[in-house]
């Protein structure tokens, strides 16, 4: 085990597994992440902890859950409460990793409680008022200030041109319009609104030219990653970096009525790819269940320290094929108080306020129950008043 190794994670922002054709996808959007998956871990279930940025990420850089961090709500719904509870986090990497004497770099720009402890945080060297940085501005960053560094570094880069509407992809569409279909198959008014529009900002008014955009972005994204991996393989760096990529949460396109939008506890919002490169341990595809929060807690293994943290090192899973957990749980980010238990065969979500401040519908209903071993599309629910998971939503 290094004492001191590189750490660089990339996090792909609205990242679903569906749509990479090592994953089964039919199209082949990612040339070089399949290519840096061998010698990797590469977990097939991984799910955040949310379907939203703010304590997704808040997890993956302190290996805690929402119900520690006490950060429940993607921006701009997080509650004033909420940045307090963020401040007060006792754990934080970055912070960590500096006091070893790493240099911490992050490119992003949430800002807040996120730059806690990072030596450098920016998205790009050049002023913008851009919706989104190219990933390929993003990445020349990273990268020369990865060269410049002359310590062990610590590198975490969020890239975000897959965030709906994906405004850095040249795609033009094909010119068709099914909006009036769309828009007649949701029920809810304010729904309606919100969904046209989405489909004027990004120009788009098909579900087929949505998905084509969306593939066309992880191309140029995985061409990116692809760049950075080559770069620190030729400066010799790679084989002491452990290199992790994966998304924050997934995406939901047209699945359960919700459209365009990350939203709900719908295994296509909350499932995220995942790959981990260890140095010295070789790596293999697993179908376990992990999750985000077992980032910190594997870096912390591998450099032989040990932290009081949530998560679960994924170490003896990628060694040995061991289980590390038997379920997860997640809140959705952008209702009032919704919360979900999934194990590998059956998820409960339970909606105390079900109303989603994104698209201002509800996308769940008090109790739902789903068994995901006669149903993966989670399209019935089965909840009959009581649920052998409620014990973990108490």
């Amino acid at each position: 085990m290094a004492e001191n190794p590189n750490i660089a994670i990339v996090v792909i922002d609205s990242f679903r597994p569906d749509h990479l054709s090592m994953f089964g996808y039919k199209k082949e959007t990612d040339a070089n992440l399949k290519r840096i998956a061998k010698g990797s871990a590469v977990f097939t279930r991984q799910f955040s902890v949310a379907n939203g940025t703010a304590p997704a990420v808040t997890t993956i850089l302190s290996g805690l859950l929402p119900t520690t961090h006490r950060v429940y709500h993607q921006f701009p719904y997080t509650k004033p409460e909420e940045y307090e509870a963020a401040e007060k986090i006792a754990f934080w990497l970055p912070s960590f990793l500096k006091e070893k004497g790493y240099e911490t770099m992050c490119f992003d720009w949430l800002g807040e409680w996120f730059a806690r402890g990072f030596d450098t945080y920016k998205e790009s060297e050049k002023e913008t008022d851009l919706l989104f940085v190219p990933t390929k501005e993003t990445m020349d960053m990273a990268i020369s200030t990865i060269k410049s560094s002359r310590k062990p570094f610590f590198a975490f880069m969020h890239l975000w041109d897959t965030h709906f509407p994906f405004p850095n992809t040249p795609y033009v569409g094909s010119g068709k319009d099914e909006s009036a279909k769309i828009l007649a198959s949701i029920k809810d008014e304010k729904q309606r609104t919100y969904v046209r529009g989405r489909m004027d900002k990004a120009k788009l008014y098909t579900v087929q030219d949505v998905v084509n955009k969306y593939d066309e972005t992880l191309r140029i994204i995985d061409r990116e990653v692809g760049r950075l991996y080559d770069f620190l393989k030729k400066e010799r760096l790679l084989d002491n970096t452990i290199f992790a990529v994966l998304g924050d949460h997934g995406d939901v396109i047209n699945e359960h009525g919700i459209y365009f939008a990350n939203c709900g506890m719908f295994d296509e919002a909350i499932r995220a790819p995942m790959m981990m490169k260890l140095p010295g341990i070789d790596g293999k595809i697993t179908n376990e269940m992990v999750q985000n929060v077992d980032i910190v807690p594997t870096i912390l293994d591998f450099m032989g320290e040990r932290k009081k943290v949530d998560g679960k090192s994924l170490i003896p899973l990628i060694k040995t094929g061991k289980k590390v957990r038997s379920e997860v749980t997640l809140v959705d980010a952008f209702a009032s108080d919704v919360k979900c238990i999934r194990t590998e065969t059956k998820k409960l979500i339970f909606a105390k306020d079900g109303f989603c401040n994104m698209c201002k519908s509800s996308h769940h209903h008090g109790y739902e129950e789903y068994d995901l071993s006669k149903d993966p599309n989670e399209s019935k629910n089965v909840f009959s008043g009581e649920s052998e998971l409620s014990r973990f939503l108490k």
